[in-house]
């Protein structure tokens, strides 16, 4: 995910010098990352090869990064694509990764040529792998396919015409259910009477966002 968007940012940079001097919207490309925390709800819980059901819940604490673009339609809104994900090792035998593709809305409440201050609503799918290996289970692959969606409030603060940094803090939600789960490469249909694909995970919390905002197509000053 991480080599991804340093290709991505690295193929578009140079879009950012001719760019200056266009005037027919205003295209910008974000890259950042930041701590997302909050409650994870599972709808089983895994032990001694068996599923139960309630299987409670927990804290969590990762970082997440992001790569987005918009294109402003008009001085207060624009429409995006985003890309985010998290890759992670809770412990030495387990680790997890996500990734989310979709679409964001954002309005401007302040639109200024250096300042920006505005509200961001964004729905996506979400793809879920974790590898993990323990004296129980032997090597369990699983993975997920579900959605998100998050809620934000952000400001983009410019240095000049292209480059800027950005600050967002808002709401996140993560939900995906098993789609694949394999033990010791063998795929496992069931688990104690329970489907795979009936098995859900549910993060919700709090996230933060820092990094950098690049401007690779501008509107002129005037119409901002």
């Amino acid at each position: 995910m991480n080599k991804f968007i340093f290709i991505v940012l690295a193929s578009l940079f140079s879009a950012t010098i001719p760019a200056q001097s266009v005037n027919k919207g205003r295209v910008q490309l974000k890259l950042g990352l930041g701590p997302y925390s909050g409650k994870v709800t599972s709808s089983h819980v895994f032990k001694n090869n068996t599923t139960a059901l309630n299987g409670g819940e927990d804290v969590f604490v990762t970082l997440q990064n992001e790569l987005s673009i918009h294109y402003n339609t008009h001085k207060n809104f624009s429409f995006g694509l985003f890309l985010s994900g998290i890759d992670q090792g809770d412990t030495d035998t387990t680790s997890y990764s996500t990734g989310s593709l979709g679409f964001s809305v954002q309005y401007y409440i302040i639109n200024k040529p250096k300042l920006n201050f505005y509200f961001d609503a964004r729905v996506g799918g979400l793809g879920y792998n974790e590898n993990s290996s323990n004296v129980e289970f032997g090597r369990v692959y699983i993975n997920g396919r579900g959605s998100t969606n998050a809620f934000s409030l952000g400001v983009n603060k410019y240095f000049g015409n292209v480059f800027g940094v950005y600050l967002k803090a808002g709401y996140m939600r993560q939900a995906f259910a098993l789609t694949h789960y394999n033990l010791d490469s063998e795929p496992v249909k069931s688990i104690d009477l329970n489907q795979i694909e009936d098995i859900k995970t549910m993060f919700n919390g709090a996230f933060v966002n820092f990094g950098l905002t690049i401007k690779l197509r501008n509107k002129s000053p005037k119409s901002e």
